[in-house]
Order: C-alpha cells, then structure tokens, then sequence
C-alpha cells in the first residue's frame, strides 16, 4: 500500500514537471522567448501547443496504450 502511493505521487509529480519542461521548450522553440521554470509554472498551453512541444508524443494527454498500462499498474484511474 505504501509502495503504491508513493508510486502514484511519482506518476502526478512527473505530470506537473512535463508540463512546466514542454511550456518552456514551446516558448524557446516557437515564440523565441527564454522563460525559468517558475514563469512556465502559471503559464498553460493549448493541446496542440503541448504536442508542438513535444518530441516524443505528449504524456499529458495519454494514449489509449497509455492508459491501458497505468491502469494495469494502479497508477491511473481513468472515468468515463
């Protein structure tokens, strides 16, 4: 149980971290702009801006595969 929660802290906190690295890499790379990390924090993105960012598929919007495996591993609950 306790190996469980701190699994599922780790899999929110790499949620919130991608999100701040693909608002940074979106501001360099596509409005030419430097910003820290603590600017990008109350900035957010569009979804096809996150996926503009992204070099290997967005993990904020997961996919069906994705989501199939968080759930096998207690990570994510997924509503419908």
């Amino acid at each position: 149980m306790v190996v469980e929660n701190i699994a599922k802290k780790l899999v929110n906190d790499m949620h919130y971290e991608e999100r701040v690295r693909l608002v940074v890499k979106y501001h360099a790379d596509y409005l030419n702009q430097k910003i820290s990390k603590q600017e990008a924090r109350g900035k957010h993105l569009t979804r096809d801006e996150y996926f503009k960012a992204s070099d290997d598929g967005c993990l904020l919007f997961p996919t069906l595969p994705q989501i199939r495996f968080l759930t096998k591993m207690h990570l994510f609950t997924y509503y419908r």
